[in-house]
């Protein structure tokens, strides 16, 4: 209860997350509250120094936090028939692996990979993969829904956390 709200309320800040993240290899981006954009100008082509995060963990404390993409990747599936998105993260899951899923309006989902190799975006119908020089909303309010993303794991929760392997952001609760 670090942030004076109670554990689990609303939903985590870049001031609460952002030096974890970094930590865990990752680079986040404050994002402006209830909307996709990263508050930062010229945020994909910054360099994200510790002074820097500092900087940006003191003017935007209460932001949502997006993740800059390149040797993360996000396999966004843009579809809102629950069966054809669920046939897409499945066909992902046996040709990638299983992997971490972000919700901000069901049916849609964002899976996550890593990369050793950066690669532009690419796109393909309703799915696309989120490449170098692009990022996504981790935490924060979704613009549509008004809720907070969440990140479903099969035991019904997940959290902020150190692990092993390349992806340490989160894991099961």
């Amino acid at each position: 209860m670090a942030s004076g709200r109670p554990e689990r309320a609303g939903h985590i800040t870049y001031m609460e997350a952002a030096e974890r993240l970094v930590d865990n290899g990752f680079a986040p981006l404050p994002i402006v509250p209830g909307q996709k954009r990263p508050a930062p100008k010229r945020w994909s082509s910054i360099a994200l120094s510790p002074d820097r995060i500092a900087d940006w963990t003191h003017r935007y404390p209460d932001h949502g936090v997006g993740l800059r993409t390149g040797h993360l990747v996000g396999l966004d599936i843009d579809e809102m028939d629950p069966d054809r998105a669920h046939e897409i993260a499945q066909l992902a899951g046996k040709r990638l692996c299983e992997t971490l899923v972000r919700v901000g309006q069901w049916p849609k989902r964002l899976l996550l990979y890593r990369t050793a190799a950066p690669f532009a975006k690419m796109k393909a119908g309703k799915v696309e993969v989120l490449g170098a020089g692009q990022q996504f909303v981790a935490f924060g309010l979704h613009s549509m829904t008004r809720r907070p993303y969440a990140w479903p794991t099969e035991n019904g929760g997940a959290k902020v956390g150190h692990g092993s392997g390349g992806m340490s952001l989160l894991r099961a609760a």
